[in-house]
C-alpha cells in the first residue's frame, strides 16, 4: 500500500467521508458475501455491524498515520497530510456513532467487533 492508496484520509471532512463510505459499501458487500455464501464472520472492515467510525479510527491509526508520518519525515511539505489524517481521526472520534460505542466498551458489553 502506497500513500497514493491511502489520499483519501488526507483530504478534508466531506471528501474523505464520501470516499470512506463508497469504499465500505464495497468492503460491506465483500463481507455479505463471506457470511452468507462461506458461513465466515467476516473482519471488522468488512462487516456491516461493526462501527464504521471505530473502524476508520483503528485504519488511521494503524496504517494512514505511520504513512504520512513516514512521509513528512522525507520532506517537511508532506506534513499537511499527516495532519489531515490526525483531523479526520479526531471528526471520527466526536462522531455519535464513535462516542456510542465507547461508552458500550465501557460498560464491557462488546458488539460485534
Amino acid at each position: 500500500m502506497t500513500a497514493s492508496d491511502l489520499g483519501a484520509c488526507t483530504k478534508p471532512w466531506e471528501v474523505h467521508f464520501t470516499v470512506t463510505r463508497l469504499i465500505s459499501e464495497e468492503f460491506w458487500a465483500q463481507g455479505d458475501l463471506e457470511r452468507d455464501e462461506f458461513d465466515e464472520r467476516p473482519s471488522p472492515m468488512m462487516d456491516r455491524e461493526a462501527s464504521l467510525a471505530l473502524v476508520q479510527i483503528d485504519f488511521l491509526d494503524s496504517v494512514c498515520t505511520d504513512v504520512y508520518s513516514c512521509a513528512a519525515r522525507i520532506h517537511p511539505a508532506l506534513s499537511q497530510l499527516m495532519h489531515g489524517c490526525v483531523n479526520n481521526k479526531e471528526r471520527w472520534g466526536r462522531s455519535g456513532q464513535c462516542q456510542e460505542e465507547q461508552e458500550v466498551a465501557a460498560k464491557g458489553v462488546t458488539r460485534n467487533l
